[in-house]
Parts: C-alpha cells; structure tokens; sequence
C-alpha cells in the first residue's frame, strides 16, 4: 500500500468553469451523441452538463474544439452509456465538462460534514502516443487552488494525484507520484478511484478501488471553501515536447458527497486482504497471474452473470489457465482467506 505520496511538479491553471453537487451519473438515461449544442458554457445540454472548449491562444496547433468534443458513447455491457471527451489535437487548449454550482450544496450541507468525497470510474483508452491529460479536481471558487484531484497521463498511463500544496514554502498546484517512478496503469482497462478533501485540515485522501493505492497529502488549503468539480482534458504539452494528437477518455459512475468520517470507495477500512490483488495480464489469452494476497478461490462469470469457471487456489500467487474460456469478456471475483471478496473484469484475448 502506498502510504506516502511524493511531490512532483508544479503547474498552472487554465480557465476553469463550475460544477453542482449532489452528483450522481452514469449516463445511461443520456441519448448517444453530443452532449449539448454550446461549448462556451452558457447553456448546459443532456443531464443539465455544461461543456466548454478551447484551442488555446495563438499561437496554437490545436484545431479541434467543438461539440463533438464531448458525447454519450456505449460502453461495455458493465458500464452501458458513458461520457466521452476528446482532447486537444495540438499543444494548447483544454475541454470542461461540469453540471452547474457546488454552492448551494456545500452551503447546505449536513452539519460536521466537513470532507468532500468524489469517486468515479475511467477507461484508460489504447495505447497512444497523444500528451492529452485527464482530470477530475475540486476548485475554490476562483479557480486559483485544487483542493485535490487525480490526473491522468494517455501517453505514459500514469495516474497522479494533485493537490494546493506547501512545497518549503511555495504555494502550488502540484502533480503527487502514487507510487516510485508513477503509478502506470494498464491500457484499455476500466478502473475506480477517488479522492477527498477535508476542509478542517486541509488533507488529502486519494485511493483506487483496487486498493493499489491508499495515501494522503498534507493539502495546504485547510478552511478553504469546495466550489467547483471539473472533468478536464488538456493538450498535455511538457517540456519534453509538444502535444501533436488527439485522443479520447471515457468517464462513468461521477459521484460527489459529503461526509463527516472517511467513505471514500466505500469505507476507511476497505482495505481488505482481497483489495491488494494483482492481476495479471490483462487482456489475457492462457493465463491469468494473482498475486499479492492470501486467494482462497477464484471464479468466473460471463456478462450474463453465469458462473463458467471455479478454481480452488489456498495460495498467495497463483497462475490460472483461461485457455477453456470463449473470447470475450468475464467477471473473476477473488476470495481470499481472510473472507473478503473482490470482482475484476477481466477480458480473455
């Protein structure tokens, strides 16, 4: 588990818009297709989402800012419909999907519910060499400080977290390392994760839902006021280099709540012998690898929730063969000694 996370860079802003709290969406009483028909922000379009874009100030390679930069897309048969968004094609500009004013909602609050939990699920796209950078982050109400955050890079596959932040002194939004050398997170795959903010003290929590990660950040703005949530994608231009392609995120599952003790992905001690797992690969053809925690069993189910497969393990790493099991894609739920159970989706090659 990773207990520490490490301060990478600082970074600036863009301009940012706002976003409505309680959120709660999977998207799939949305129609496919644009989200709405205005990207200047003004006029929110399906499930009240604003969308706003840009190509950035000259100069500019970005060409590609449109409608089409946001739209409902069917996902898998585990996640339905989805929220796409494109990100810039060149090395400047950035995309806003927000649901309207977190004011009223912060302000109303339950009293003593002082931590913001945000939680959702995104698809990690193909491998690709596009710079575009996914976020989802928590503002002040000007837009100058994040709160917390997770950020995710398409070309690296790295996931990050962010947050205000006092490095020796100076004051900044920065990018926090989830593990040595970045947490890379497998291509084509659908993960949940989160974050919270404690507005008493200022932390940080950010977790995954497989438990490969659960740290904290000593946040820099303890007594600051929650009151925007952003999706955002961005050129991802770095020093390295500019951004010279587009590609895509997929979003599902947003939501927003406030608490007065730490929920986030369920509950402060979710970190059971089952939320350590490691599997691997995945997508897979023979074999599937576990490793990482005390598995008592393992089965498999296909979309249709039919039990195909069942393995007794009683080990702490295990290779098991998927060679009988049809193309496409299965849920492989994991118990482990401990009782505790975990479900993976897993796609066989």
């Amino acid at each position: 588990m990773k207990k520490t996370l490490l301060t990478l860079a600082a970074f600036s802003l863009v301009t940012l818009a706002s976003a409505q709290a309680p959120i709660s969406l999977d998207f799939n009483g949305l129609t496919i297709g644009n989200v709405g028909t205005d990207i200047t922000g003004a006029t929110p379009g399906q499930g009240g989402i604003f969308t706003l874009t840009n190509n950035g100030a000259p100069p500019t390679t970005s060409t590609n800012a449109g409608n089409d930069n946001f739209q409902i897309v069917a996902g898998d048969a585990a996640h339905g419909n989805v929220l796409q968004i494109t990100g810039p094609n060149g090395d400047k500009g950035a995309r806003f999907a927000f649901a309207g004013d977190l004011f009223d909602f912060w302000d109303g609050r339950t009293a003593g519910n002082n931590i913001v939990e945000v939680e959702w699920s995104f698809y990690t796209g193909a491998p690709t060499t596009s710079k575009n950078n996914f976020r989802g982050a928590l503002y002040n109400d000007d837009g100058t400080k994040i709160l917390g955050g997770l950020s995710f890079a398409s070309d690296t596959k790295i996931l990050s977290g962010l947050s205000y932040y006092n490095n020796a002194g100076t004051f900044a939004n920065y990018l926090f390392t989830l593990e040595t050398g970045g947490l890379v997170l497998e291509a084509s795959t659908w993960y949940t994760f989160g974050f919270s903010f404690n507005y008493n003290t200022g932390e940080i929590i950010v977790r995954t839902g497989d438990g490969t990660v659960n740290g904290t950040i000593a946040g820099a703005a303890m007594g600051v006021d929650p009151m925007e949530f952003d999706i955002v994608a961005s050129s991802g231009t770095n020093t390295a280099g500019p951004n010279a392609s587009a590609t895509t995120g997929l979003y599902d599952n947003l939501v927003i709540r406030t608490s007065s003790t730490d929920t986030l992905l369920g509950t402060a001690d979710y970190l059971t012998e089952a939320s350590k797992l490691s599997v691997y690969p995945n997508p897979a053809s023979d074999v599937v690898n576990i490793s990482g925690a005390d598995v008592k069993s393992v089965s498999f189910a296909d979309i249709n929730g039919r039990t195909v497969k069942s393995v007794n393990v009683n080990s702490t790493q295990a290779t098991i063969s998927i060679s009988d099991l049809s193309t496409g894609v299965y849920m492989m739920t994991v118990e482990t000694a401990d009782g505790a159970s975990t479900t993976k989706k897993l796609l066989k090659k």
